[in-house]
């Protein structure tokens, strides 16, 4: 994040606003008293901005004016905007192994997860593909859409692996991550390998 300064001309003395930029953890706060010397137009107040590395919406706080001797006041209050400079998180998807067993089901557990907590709502869809392995007859087909809250970092897609008693080779199909909102995608594709156990 970069760090900005704001310039109030006639106005002692100011104090800082939160909006949805927060004292001590996006910008330092501060208050205190401006004086104009005679025929003095223009104070600059500074306020210190801190940096981070998360992608999150740009953020804003306030000054304003009050207690004004010896001027008028035509604009009380100033915004400064904190404009973010952080690139998205990466989401990438696991690859699962699942023993299919000789009845029932058994959940292939697929990780989405993003290479760091956003500060913005992270949305992307999923859906499954075959591989040699077959929906309805050795997994069910999923197709959804995953939403990350801010903060959080892994999601879990957990499609059925379907069991049986014949003997075959490993099998494999795969879930495509597709359609992201506020990330990029590293990885888009997970395999699951159904193993045999006849």
């Amino acid at each position: 994040m970069t760090q900005g300064q704001g310039q109030l001309k006639n106005a002692p003395p100011f104090a800082g606003e939160e909006g949805s930029a927060r004292a001590s953890t996006d910008y330092e706060g501060s208050s205190g008293t401006l004086a104009f010397a005679p025929n003095e137009q223009t104070k600059t107040i500074t306020v210190p901005v801190r940096g981070d590395t998360r992608d999150e919406p740009d953020e804003t706080f306030g000054v304003r004016l009050k207690n004004v001797h010896n001027a008028s006041t035509q604009d009380a209050d100033a915004r400064g905007t904190i404009a973010d400079d952080d690139s998205p998180p990466a989401l990438r998807t696991s690859d699962v192994r699942v023993v299919e067993g000789h009845t029932g089901t058994r959940a292939a557990r697929f990780t989405m997860r993003l290479s760091a907590a956003s500060g913005k709502t992270v949305t992307v869809r999923y859906g499954t593909q075959d591989g040699s392995a077959r929906a309805a007859s050795d997994y069910t087909a999923r197709s959804a859409s995953l939403t990350f809250s801010p903060g959080q970092t892994a999601k879990t897609v957990t499609p059925a692996v379907r069991g049986n008693r014949r003997r075959e080779p490993a099998e494999t199909f795969f879930v495509n991550l597709f359609g992201p909102a506020n990330a990029a995608i590293a990885d888009r594709q997970g395999r699951g390998t159904i193993l045999n156990d006849d």
